[in-house]
């Protein structure tokens, strides 16, 4: 996770085709796994999805920056700092 405050970027791992959703962290790293296939932007839009319901987030607040073709990506979550999103997650 990126320091600072607002919309920081967060560095996610994505594991496209599990058998179930997960969000977790893993140091400063967030892992996602989603059913969805990595395939014309379903994995991605299901990333999104589960970031925002796993942070209790409306889905237009969480945001692929960068990475949309590749496993390791960054996200920017609206009106959270790191601390908060790691305050959420643990929860």
């Amino acid at each position: 996770m990126s320091p600072g405050g607002g919309d920081d970027l967060i560095e996610v791992r994505v594991s496209a085709h599990s058998k179930q959703v997960k969000v977790r962290l893993d140091g400063d790293l967030l892992r996602v796994s989603v059913v969805e296939a990595a395939e014309r932007g379903k994995a991605n839009r299901a990333v999104e999805a589960a970031i925002a319901d796993a942070l209790g987030l409306r889905r237009r607040e969480v945001r692929i920056v960068s990475g949309a073709t590749s496993k390791r990506k960054f996200v920017s979550i609206e009106g959270m700092d790191p601390a908060q999103i790691r305050s959420s997650l643990l929860d």
